[in-house]
């Protein structure tokens, strides 16, 4: 009898779940810094005068709000989750308000 451990098969280790896990958290932290420069952005441009509340800027508030919520989610973030998601219905409000009355909501 041979006082030595029995030996286990060694099963060679697969990265590609962490690679896709790494690529897929890259790819929400993009997309919510997208989020914040497009929603600072469109807010900085209507407050200067430089557009009008539309179909086109509740959109690009919408898309941008969900790229920081996706990200306050993953972080486990409750705060600006919430706000964002309330800031996403409003862009969806004035969104459809602009489409179906022909201009801004007032």
């Amino acid at each position: 009898m041979s006082n030595s451990a029995p030996h286990r098969l060694e099963v060679p280790h697969d990265p590609a779940p962490e690679k896709a896990g790494w690529l897929h958290s890259k790819l929400i932290e993009a997309y919510g810094w997208a989020g914040v420069i497009v929603v600072v952005g469109a807010y900085c441009c209507m407050s200067l005068g430089w557009v009008t509340p539309g179909a086109t800027f509740y959109l690009v508030n919408l898309l941008g709000s969900i790229g920081i919520a996706l990200v306050a989610h993953r972080d486990s973030a409750k705060q600006p989750f919430w706000l964002n998601v309330v800031w996403s219905i409003f862009a969806v409000v004035g969104m459809a308000v602009s489409l179906f009355s022909g201009g801004s909501p007032s």
